[in-house]
């Protein structure tokens, strides 16, 4: 075989190569556009929380960073317990924090509002 013949057929097959690998990463991206839209159509809410009037009764999101909604006054023993929560942000309107109020979290800190006027034990 005669070498222009080799790097001919070579030049064939590399194209064809090149011409899989686009069709196949195309289809790919295709795939990953499609999930990413589906999981944030279907994603919750980042926070939501149960609560009785000014107090917190019980933390029901993600997780992650949570800022408690307005007006919170007390939040209720084991309001975040066994929760993903790593961050509260609040205002200075928290007046009291009940039991195991944040146990079994995994949150690794918490900046004490100057509003407040009673922390149980555990909290």
């Amino acid at each position: 075989m005669r070498r222009g013949t080799k790097i001919g057929w070579l030049l064939i097959a590399l194209s064809i190569m090149l011409s899989v690998w686009v069709i196949v990463s195309e289809n790919i991206i295709a795939d990953v556009e499609e999930e990413t839209s589906t999981l944030e159509e279907d994603s919750a809410p980042e926070s939501e929380f149960i609560t009785e009037g000014t107090t917190l009764k019980e933390y029901v999101g993600d997780g992650g960073i949570v800022s408690l909604p307005d007006g919170i006054t007390d939040i209720a023993g084991e309001a975040f317990k066994g929760t993903d929560v790593k961050k509260v942000a609040n205002d200075d309107s928290v007046k009291t924090i009940g039991p195991d109020a944040f146990s079994e979290t995994k949150i690794s800190n918490y900046s004490i509002p100057a509003s407040l006027s009673s922390l149980s034990q555990d909290a």
